[in-house]
C-alpha cells in the first residue's frame, strides 16, 4: 500500500459497525497510531484483526510524536490514525499531525466512520438542515454560562459533548442562556442501553435531578437553534420581552416599549412577543 497518513473512523460502541475497509486498513498498515494502544489492541482483537505495530498518539504527546509520524510516512510507511472511538480529530487527538502532514505535502487519506454528533442529530428530532458542532463546554460555571449565552442567538441546531457528572450543572446554565428551547440528550449511541431524553433545559434538569441513575455513559447534548426573529435580539431583550408577556402586557405594547428602550427593530420585537405569548399559552394549556 502507498505511503500515507490515513485517518480511520472506528465504531462508537457497536462492533457490528466496523467497515470492511477500516479493518483492512488497520490490518495492512505498517503502524497504527492510537489514542490508547491498549484500547485499540483490544478492540481489534475482538474482531480478529492483528496490527503490525502500535504507536501511542494522544492529547499529551501529539506534539512530541509529530516528527516521528511524519518521518514514518516520509520513509514510505502507511500510518493509520485512530482514536478510542469514532472519528479522530472530532474532539479527539489528531489535528496537529494531520495539519503538519498537509503542510509538508504528504499523502493524507480518510476511512469514513461513525461520529456521535451526527448520529445524535438524527436521533434528536431537532432540525438537521443546519447544525454546528461546538465541542465541550467550559468546566467552570461562570465561563460555561457566558459560552452558552454567546451561542444562544445561533439559528442552527448546535451539538456539544459533555461529561455525565457535569450534565445537571450544564442544563442549569443552559436554561439561563436559552430559556424554553427544545433540547435533547443522547446517551451511549449504538450500545444496548442507548437512549434519548428530549425536552426544554428546565424539563431535562428536573428529570435528571429526580433520576440521577438515568445519566449513564457517553452523552451528546443538542440545542435547537434560535428562531430567526430571536436571532436579531440579544438575551437581555428576550428576557425582558418574556417577563412583560408573562405579566400580561400585550404584544403591541411590548413592541413599542422594548423597541424604544433598547433601540431595536419594532418588527423583530413584535414577532418575538407574539412567539413568547404562544409559548405562554401552550404552558397554560399543558397545566
Amino acid at each position: 500500500m502507498a505511503a500515507a497518513l490515513v485517518v480511520v473512523g472506528t465504531p462508537i460502541g457497536n462492533d457490528e459497525d466496523w467497515t470492511p475497509r477500516a479493518l483492512r486498513e488497520l490490518a495492512e498498515a505498517d503502524v497504527v497510531a492510537a489514542e490508547d494502544t491498549r484500547v485499540a489492541r483490544g478492540r481489534l482483537a475482538r474482531v480478529g484483526v492483528t496490527a503490525k505495530r502500535f504507536l501511542s498518539l494522544h492529547d499529551h504527546n501529539e506534539r512530541q510524536r509529530l516528527a516521528q509520524v511524519l518521518g514514518l510516512v516520509r520513509a514510505g510507511q502507511r500510518v493509520a490514525l485512530v482514536s478510542d472511538a469514532g472519528m479522530p480529530l472530532v474532539s479527539d487527538p489528531g489535528y496537529r499531525v494531520v495539519r503538519a502532514a498537509v503542510e509538508e505535502g504528504l499523502e493524507v487519506d480518510v476511512v469514513p466512520g461513525p461520529t456521535a454528533m451526527t448520529s445524535a442529530l438524527v436521533l434528536s428530532g431537532l432540525p438537521s438542515d443546519r447544525f454546528a458542532f461546538v465541542g465541550f463546554p467550559p468546566r467552570s460555571s461562570g465561563r460555561r454560562l457566558r459560552w452558552l449565552t454567546e451561542r444562544s442567538a445561533d439559528t442552527a441546531t448546535w451539538i456539544m459533548y459533555e461529561s455525565p457528572h457535569r450534565l445537571v450543572a450544564t442544563l442549569g446554565d443552559l436554561d439561563k442562556a436559552v430559556g424554553a428551547r427544545a433540547c435533547a440528550v443522547v446517551f451511549s449511541i449504538t450500545k444496548p442501553w442507548q437512549r434519548v431524553r428530549r425536552g426544554t433545559p428546565s424539563e431535562l434538569l428536573v428529570h435528571f435531578e429526580a433520576d440521577p441513575e438515568d445519566v449513564k455513559g457517553e452523552l451528546t447534548l443538542l440545542v435547537a437553534g434560535a428562531p430567526e426573529v430571536e436571532a436579531t435580539l440579544d438575551r437581555r431583550a428576550t428576557t425582558l420581552i418574556d417577563a412583560l408577556v408573562d405579566g400580561g402586557v400585550s404584544a403591541s405594547t411590548v413592541r413599542d416599549a422594548v423597541a424604544a428602550a433598547l433601540d431595536l427593530p419594532r418588527r423583530a420585537v413584535y414577532q418575538y412577543a407574539l412567539t413568547s405569548a404562544e409559548r405562554a399559552d401552550q404552558r397554560t394549556d399543558d397545566e
